[in-house]
């Protein structure tokens, strides 16, 4: 990775847009650059610009007091800015910072107004995101990318301690080291709380004795009564299960009877109303129907009777007509000889024609007794004629009597002929009445009977409807003592159990099965009597036994971890340890070599090495001096010194330099400008050991003279092979070790201007003769 340009806008008295560009002209990177110019003219914030770009967060380090105070303030030619800008570009062809991307830009812009970013590539990022991008490729913070003249002074004066750091820092083991530590500081607060946590279990020990035997107690009476409690609720709800069974049974047969009622009522109201209905019709139509028929049936036998009256007026006419006959025939008896066989014939006519006409007429009795006299009348007549008792003139009365029958019997032969049909027809009209009649008495004995069957039928009806509303009444009955009866059992589950009808419902034991009731309530019973025996316990032990243990528990669990967490950590702290020690081993053997070649080299000669001594044996000498008062607090912690975890370290580093010809003296014996040389001779073999992308020196070789210039310069063009290196500088030794010269000037407005200068065309105070 190689440094391409930086890019200044805004920051300090660079106002103006400044592009330092570290490229040769075939487009090659140049290994030395240096940045010339006049005190005051700014060059040394192309330092602070750089180290201000990577992250930097000390506004101290970078000679401001605020953030907005690096943003150009203004000049009597020229206005303040509101915002500063840097802008690194960097090289990256052979992906060393762990990016895709060939070329790579670093920009940071702060604000007046205190807000600023950070952007990689254009795109926002954190100031982390920065920072780890950097320390993947050594320049991260506590790197040597930036070092002014303050700061390699600072290699002289630091502590052993300190010395010691910056040689882990350059052995990479700056992770390993905050990993040591990190577990150290662990493992110390472990070794406190492990104390502590002993502590309370000592404390805990006793009380949860107590507590136990108290819990144990309270346990067992809970246990009965929790079991009590149990039968309780499989009691309770077995009862109501057979309340619910029997009510919903009871609800059951109230729905079927409610339904048979309701049947049963209307059966009742059909059958009222048929009743009804057929006796309203017996009435309204049946009797005018009989009494019509009745009224008929009156008036044809009226007429009958006048039919009758009238052929018994014919029959007496007849009777009549006979009579005065036979006083004829007497008549002639006694005057005249009688023809017998005439007289047998008239009457033998007579007697044919009163048996037909009594034949036709198929009702009058009366008529066929008197043809039966005249037939005796006729049988005894004959006899006398045969006898000669009786002469009558025959042919003198046989026309007259002859003609006198013939009309007489034609009369009443017409009469009887008008009569007949119309007997025929009120016979027939009487008949069908009669039929009518008969009929109707048959219906009505039917209907009477339907009707009686009818009502024994609502009869039967309405008694069943009792015995349906009595058994309706006794179910709504039963219905209410269960009632009252759940009732009761609810208060009583809530009074015993504190539970709703609802809840206990709701409880796994509602379905649990209950073989023998008896039995299980004799077993409530006892319970009830052994949980009341065992009287009233602190409900608070259980719960104050199971914190306790509870807490016994967490906290012997806590000290089982603790002491894992310690084994732990002393594992991990010894493994940083050796890993430390082997690489700060390693590096410290390299650089102690570097450090003498770059000695010997700004030099001529000498020697310089870095030396370990023990800090601990320097502090315990120290303590002897001033009195061990220590021990007695030592004394106190005897029982924790075991688990004290183990001291960093306790090694340190100084430099020990013995220049040419001269004896090893120390450093604080050296002139200024040997010190600047060993500080530089010890930056040299630190930048050689782990060599940086690049290094921005500032005026770090102005102490020396001419010929250690030279030498300084020699040393950048050999360490330049694997770091590039931007030098700013008064010295013309330096400046002819670079390939590219910038000077920078103050210009008119206040504002720092960057050229491109050669060599000769800078004085010896640094101001630039001219512009190439």
């Amino acid at each position: 990775m190689h440094l391409r340009k930086i890019e200044i806008i805004g920051f300090k008295s660079f106002a103006n847009k400044t592009a330092l560009t570290f490229t040769r002209a075939d487009g090659s990177h140049a290994a030395v650059t240096a940045v010339v110019g006049p005190n005051g003219s700014g060059k040394s914030n192309v330092s602070d610009a750089l180290r201000w770009v990577m992250g930097e967060q000390s506004m101290k380090g970078l000679r401001a007091g605020k953030g907005r105070d690096i943003i150009f303030a203004g000049s009597t030619g020229k206005s303040r800015l509101n915002s500063a800008t840097v802008t690194l570009y960097l090289d990256n062809p052979r992906r060393e910072a762990d990016m895709d991307f060939a070329q790579i830009s670093l920009s940071r812009t702060v604000y007046r107004d205190g807000s600023g970013e950070y952007r990689l590539n254009d795109a926002k990022v954190r100031l982390a995101d920065i920072t780890d991008l950097l320390a993947k490729v050594g320049m991260g913070k506590g790197s040597f990318a930036v070092i002014n003249q303050g700061m390699t002074d600072a290699f002289l004066t630091a502590s052993p301690t300190e010395l010691r750091s910056v040689i882990e820092d350059a052995a990479g083991v700056k992770v390993y080291r905050l990993r040591r530590n990190r577990a150290l500081r662990k493992l110390a607060r472990t070794i406190e709380n492990l104390r502590k946590v002993d502590a309370l279990l000592a404390e805990l020990e006793p009380q949860l004795r107590v507590l136990k035997r108290q819990a144990d107690r309270a346990a067992a009476a809970e246990e009965v009564a929790e079991e009590f409690r149990r039968k309780q609720k499989i009691l309770y709800a077995h009862r109501c299960r057979l309340f619910q069974r029997r009510q919903a049974e009871d609800l059951r047969r109230r729905e079927e009877i409610d339904k048979s009622v309701r049947e049963k009522e209307a059966q009742v109201n059909a059958l009222a109303e048929e009743i009804s209905a057929r006796a309203a019709e017996a009435v309204a139509g049946g009797g005018d129907r009989e009494e019509k028929s009745l009224e008929q049936k009156t008036e044809l036998e009226k007429r009958l009777r006048a039919l009758a009256e009238e052929e018994a007026l014919c029959r007496g006419r007849l009777e009549l007509e006979k009579e005065k006959l036979a006083e004829e025939i007497a008549a002639l008896k006694t005057r005249q000889p009688v023809n017998g066989a005439y007289v047998r014939k008239v009457l033998e006519k007579i007697i044919s024609f009163l048996e037909k006409e009594t034949a036709e007429s198929g009702r009058d009795f009366s008529a066929r007794a008197l043809i039966d006299r005249l037939k005796k009348e006729l049988i005894e007549l004959c006899e006398n004629v045969k006898q000669g008792t009786v002469k009558v003139d025959i042919s003198a009365r046989r026309e007259e009597l002859t003609r006198r029958c013939e009309e007489r019997s034609a009369r009443w032969r017409r009469r009887l002929e008008a009569l007949r049909p119309e007997r025929e027809k009120l016979l027939a009209e009487l008949s069908r009445i009669d039929k009518f009649l008969l009929s109707r008495a048959a219906e009505e004995r039917k209907e009477r009977e339907k009707f009686f069957a009818q009502e024994e039928k609502l009869r039967r009806a309405r008694a069943e409807l009792d015995e349906l509303r009595r058994r309706q009444s006794e179910i709504a009955v039963a219905l209410a003592r269960t009632q009252v009866r759940e009732e009761d059992l609810a208060a009583a589950i809530r009074e015993d159990l504190d539970l709703s009808l609802e809840e206990l419902r709701a409880d796994p034991l509602w379905d649990h099965p209950v073989e023998d009731e008896e039995k299980l309530a004799r077993e409530v019973a006892r319970l009830r009597a052994k949980h009341e025996a065992a009287g009233a316990l602190d409900p608070l032990v259980i719960e104050e036994y199971r914190q306790t243990q509870e807490r016994y528990d967490f906290l012997s669990g806590e000290a089982r971890d603790l002491r894992l967490a310690e084994a732990d950590l002393r594992r991990v702290a010894a493994e940083m340890e050796k890993k430390i020690t082997a690489a700060f081993e390693r590096t410290f053997g390299q650089i102690n070599k570097l450090f003498d070649h770059y000695f010997r080299t700004v030099f001529g000669g000498g020697r310089a090495r870095l030396k370990k001594i023990d800090l601990a044996s320097e502090k315990d000498a120290a303590d002897e001096e001033s009195g061990a008062e220590a021990a007695e607090e030592a004394s106190e912690e005897t029982e924790s010194d075991s688990r004290r975890p183990e001291k960093e370290t306790s090694v340190g580093i100084v430099i020990s330099v013995k220049p040419p010809g001269k004896k090893a003296i120390g450093l604080d014996m050296l002139s200024g400008g040997e010190r600047s040389l060993v500080s530089l001779a010890f930056l040299f073999a630190l930048i050689a050991h782990n060599p940086p992308p690049f290094v921005l020196l500032d005026e770090v070789e102005a102490a020396l003279d001419e010929a250690n210039a030279r030498r300084f310069g020699l040393i950048l063009r050999e360490l330049s092979e694997k770091t590039q290196f931007v030098v700013i500088t008064h010295n013309r030794e330096t400046m002819r070790a670079a390939e590219l010269l910038y000077g920078v000037t103050m210009g008119p407005d206040g504002a720092s201007r960057l050229l491109s200068v050669r060599p000769e065309n800078v004085a010896a105070d640094g101001k630039i003769k001219e512009k190439v």
